[in-house]
């Protein structure tokens, strides 16, 4: 595990430690990822917020005869925000490529949720927008075909009518549909 450096926050494309407290960011660690690893397992006690500087990290459970879904699939960004407030991961996180990922100790985060202003309102931001993600995906979930899934997507999280997929089209369709 390393320490934050900033040419490591320079990875991500988007603004979203931009709000976190530098006292925060110091107390964080990094870690580098072999594809494959395991970032934590359900029923393990949450010590750390995670945030995808690099890489890719999915949320998984697994059915009884093993069958995997994928609840949540993160290339940049926070992934199992709800452990904030539960005493135990409800899935395993998993790395399936190799990945940086950056850990906030959950105590101070939860402390500069409390103390920070700025910095509550950006994770409450954070937080609406999951939601409205997730309730988009729902909905494409209840379509009935591959077309109106794609044209979905593209309305709803695209930008002008496209989208730049990152990925190739097979792991897009499984985060996807």
């Amino acid at each position: 595990m390393d320490k934050i450096t900033p040419q490591m926050i320079e990875h991500c494309r988007h603004s979203q430690l931009a709000n976190v407290p530098r006292a925060l960011l110091a107390r964080a660690h990094v870690s580098k990822l072999a594809a494959g690893s395991v970032v934590f397992r359900r029923g393990e006690r949450p010590s750390f917020v995670h945030f995808v500087l690099k890489g890719e990290v999915r949320l998984v459970r697994y059915s009884r005869p093993g069958q995997e879904a994928i609840l949540q699939h993160v290339r940049q960004g926070y992934f199992a925000e709800a452990s904030v407030e539960f005493r135990q991961y409800h899935c395993d996180a998993v790395a399936p490529v190799n990945s940086l990922v950056l850990h906030f100790p959950i105590e101070d985060f939860t402390a500069c949720i409390d103390t920070d202003a700025q910095f509550r309102r950006a994770w409450l931001r954070h937080l609406a927008g999951e939601v409205r993600r997730l309730r988009a995906r729902c909905e494409r979930l209840s379509l009935r075909g591959a077309a109106e899934r794609i044209v979905h997507y593209i309305e709803s999280e695209g930008t002008a009518g496209t989208v730049e997929l990152r990925q190739s089209r097979k792991s897009w369709a499984l985060a996807v549909c």
